[in-house]
């Protein structure tokens, strides 16, 4: 809604398109595409963390 109030129309219908279809993945197939995301950052993030203090 803030990007279509701003004038950014294209980018509104996209967003919602995007959230639409996690939302269907978690709805239809248990499915949590920001279940996913955050494992893989918390993975990004100890390695990074672990390569930092063993340099």
């Amino acid at each position: 809604m803030v990007l279509y109030s701003f004038g950014f129309a294209a980018a509104a219908v996209a967003a919602a398109v995007v959230l639409l279809f996690c939302a269907l993945l978690e709805a239809l197939f248990d499915f949590c595409i920001g279940c996913r995301i955050y494992y893989v950052l918390q993975i990004i993030k100890a390695k990074l963390q672990y390569d930092r203090y063993f340099n």
